[in-house]
């Protein structure tokens, strides 16, 4: 009985360290638009002229010098009408506005005695972009359809995430990532500014799945300082509003029995007066993956705007569900476990809730102020794989304030401050109650960063942050053989203050170089800093041996996880519809928080002993739509070394399981008349095995090829739909194997690539 007991306690420690990395898991989202007005005819700059931003409420009158500054612009392309008396009112479209950048416009007014008529240009969209000091990856809604042809991956952050450089996914189904090295709970997660990620688990709050999404922004090295809690990249989605996607949408696909899919969508109104956003999703798969199968999940997101000439309010709520059944079965009678299943399961549920008001104070300022709310349940029952069964949940409560200012031509200041208070519960039972960890939490963080444009050439970004968590632990000390009956414990506090810099210079518009270094911070989840036993006097080892709370101390290190992050990107726009970014990097990982086995004396505790590196370099070759096509490839090369205090490893390094020495995807579309061809290729040369590093051996090289086609319908098809799709995942079948682990002393497979698979789908508008 003691040997069983003792074996249970270790796939329950074992568990809670993959939950630590393997979870279903105050920023801006407007940009800036600067510019000057000058005369056709001398060249000289044009003051008083009156600038509006079509499909908005936003103005403002040039001054003295010509230029003109409007801040808190919603991502999206635009046009600006200038008007001047005496003067032909000229537009300028093609204006790409960005989240948390500035886009640069110049307007050239004639005289209404040369030209009598408006005067309309429509400027190429840049490529490049000139005053970003920092690694930007931008998806929009129109790209993420072409990430599309994995059925396991479909509108999910994962499948678009995996086709950029940097990032490297987890083969096994999991959904967790690593960008630039870095472990999987050490990447911030932002949803339109909010963070999501959980304190309770470090990892994200939500299914990550992208119903909705307008763009997604990945910064894979350093980022600005508004964002926090994060060491290794930062991941921001903002979902779509009724202005952008006005009408009725609806998708269905299937794929035989294993796989259905459907999404509906449905807005309506415009950019400058109240415009609204629904959409649903629903999905079940049951797939040939190494983990879960028969996955069901739903997820639902709604978006109000209110905008005015002033004032902007934005309401934001979505709500989502994941179930996933593993392949084992097993007798839940003799377990015991709260929940009677008949198969093992992973089960999440999410939901949030924001308020968003923005005022504009002037076209050159506003203030942002959001309170928000979240929720995430996760339910793991592996009794039958495992004989473990968890329960997570922490209830959220959040306050964010932002300050944007352009100060003259040159200063773009940004502040904020924001407040997170987190209710936390964690619930571990391998076949019997072994622990509970309800540390909750309060966060601050407070931010100041400037935008400094030197010159045309010269860009620079400073920025500071400071951030500050409090554990609130609970209960007494241990006392050998009379349990928690010690001194009250203490709460703790810690805090971090980190600096930032980038500088980019551009000698031309189609030509940027960048550097940027930053020291980076994350806070250690708060399940790892106190586990309470219901039996902490338990001698897990026999009689007279040492108890539970001695093996294994529930106490765990609260030390921020840190990096340092160097790069150096050099951009060029080779032509009106193609550009290349080439970015090599550095980062060093400190203070990582590991479950530390001494090897002299057999104890087991939290600390912050890990510690890794990561180099390597980044490629992206990007295509926007000219002669029928468009697309993007992506390359990296990366070397991820870390040590193995978890194993006792604390000075020697390791080449890291998700070390892929090359990573490269290519995604591209062909348009033929009434057909859309698309392709997804994906290479990678092998990835070291899971478990002892010193047995661990690289995967052999693995290629996938996935194929779609959406075809247009003729009208008389009407009544079916608008658009056929045909997705062909695998094309070549291939069953390749993409990472071993050992068993002892036995490398077997741990996960690999799916079968082909086909699907069909129909897609309508009303």
């Amino acid at each position: 009985m003691m040997n069983r007991t003792r074996k249970r306690i270790a796939w329950a420690f074992a568990f809670w360290i993959l939950t630590m990395t393997a979870f279903w898991v105050g920023a801006s989202t407007t940009g800036v638009i600067t510019g000057v007005v000058r005369s056709a005819k001398d060249n000289v700059p044009l003051s008083g002229v009156n600038i509006i931003l079509e499909g908005t409420t936003l103005s403002t009158v040039t001054d003295s010098q010509g230029r003109f500054t409007i801040t808190n612009v919603p991502p999206g392309d635009y046009e600006v009408r200038a008007e001047l008396v005496g003067y032909a009112t000229t537009t300028v479209g093609g204006i790409q506005v960005t989240m948390d950048h500035r886009s640069d416009v110049e307007i050239v007014m004639e005289e209404e005695a040369t030209r009598e008529e408006e005067v309309v240009i429509t400027r190429p969209r840049p490529m490049v972009q000139r005053d970003v000091v920092h690694t930007l990856n931008l998806v929009t809604a129109q790209q993420e359809p072409l990430t599309r042809l994995d059925p396991s991956t479909v509108r999910s952050a994962t499948g678009v995430l995996s086709a950029l450089p940097g990032v490297i996914v987890e083969p096994s189904g999991s959904g967790q990532i690593h960008v630039r090295g870095g472990r999987a709970d050490q990447t911030g997660w932002y949803l339109e500014g909010m963070p999501i990620t959980d304190p309770n688990t470090g990892m994200f709050g939500t299914n990550l799945y992208t119903t909705g999404v307008s763009k997604l922004q990945a910064y894979t090295g350093g980022f600005s300082a508004e964002y926090g809690n994060a060491i290794s990249g930062v991941l921001n989605e903002v979902k779509k509003t009724g202005a952008e996607a006005a009408g009725l949408r609806m998708n269905l696909e299937g794929g035989d029995y294993s796989y259905y899919d459907g999404q509906m969508e449905f807005g309506a109104g415009t950019g400058d007066s109240f415009n609204y956003y629904v959409a649903a999703a629903a999905q079940k798969t049951d797939l040939d993956g190494p983990i879960l199968k028969q996955q069901q999940y739903y997820d639902a997101v709604t978006k109000l705007v209110w905008p005015s000439k002033s004032n902007t309010v934005t309401l934001l709520a979505m709500s989502g569900s994941l179930l996933g059944n593993t392949d084992t079965y097993h007798d839940t009678g003799d377990n015991g476990i709260p929940t009677p299943h008949e198969l093992d399961y992973m089960r999440q549920e999410y939901t949030v809730g924001a308020v968003t008001w923005s005022h504009n104070f002037s076209p050159e300022s506003f203030l942002t102020v959001r309170p928000y709310f979240m929720r995430t349940d996760i339910e793991q029952n592996l009794v039958g794989m495992y004989g473990v069964y968890a329960k997570i949940g922490s209830d959220r409560t959040g306050l964010q304030l932002a300050y944007t200012s352009q100060l003259g031509p040159k200063h773009l200041l940004k502040t904020g401050a924001s407040f997170l208070a987190s209710d936390n519960s964690y619930y571990l039972y391998p076949g019997f109650p072994l622990y509970r960890a309800d540390v909750d939490t309060q966060q601050s963080d407070f931010y100041l960063q400037d935008q400094i444009r030197l010159s045309d050439k010269w860009t620079s970004e400073l920025g500071i942050r400071h951030e500050r968590i409090r554990y609130d632990r609970q209960g007494r000390a241990y006392v050998a053989g009379a349990g928690y009956s010690g001194d009250p414990i203490p709460d703790i506090s810690r805090s971090v203050t980190t600096p930032r810099f980038g500088l980019a210079y551009s000698p031309n518009e189609r030509t940027v170089w960048k550097i940027n270094w930053g020291k980076f911070a994350k806070f250690v989840p708060a399940c790892s800093v106190q586990k309470v036993y219901f039996d902490p006097d338990m001698e897990i080892f026999g009689p007279g041996g040492p108890t539970l709370e001695q093996a294994m101390p529930g106490l765990g290190s609260a030390d921020p996880q840190t990096s340092t992050n160097l790069e150096l990107s050099f951009e060029r726009q080779l032509s009106e519809d193609t550009a290349l970014r080439v970015t090599p990097f550095r980062t060093e990982y400190k203070n990582l928080g590991d479950t530390h086995v001494d090897p002299n004396t057999g104890v087991s505790t939290y600390s912050n002993l890990g510690r890794g590196r990561s180099s390597g370099l980044e490629v992206a070759l990007q295509k926007k739509m000219s002669s029928n096509w468009r697309g993007w490839l992506s390359y990296t090369y990366q070397k991820t070394k870390a040590n193995r205090a978890d194993l006792g490893y604390v000075d020697e390094m390791f080449y890291a399981p998700w070390d892929q020495r090359h990573t490269l995807s290519l995604v591209g579309e062909y348009r033929l008349g009434r057909s859309a061809h698309s392709v997804r290729i994906d290479y990678g040369s092998g990835r070291f095995d899971l478990g002892d590093p010193t047995l661990a051996m690289r995967a052999k090289p693995w290629f996938v090829v996935s194929y779609g086609l959406h075809l247009d319908l003729p009208e008389s098809w009407s009544n079916v739909g608008r658009q056929l799709h045909i997705n062909v995942f695998n094309v070549f079948n291939s069953h390749q194997t993409l990472q071993y682990r050992w068993d002892g002393n036995t490398r077997v497979t741990d996960a690999w690539i799916p079968g082909r698979f086909i699907s069909v789908g129909v897609s309508k508008e009303f």
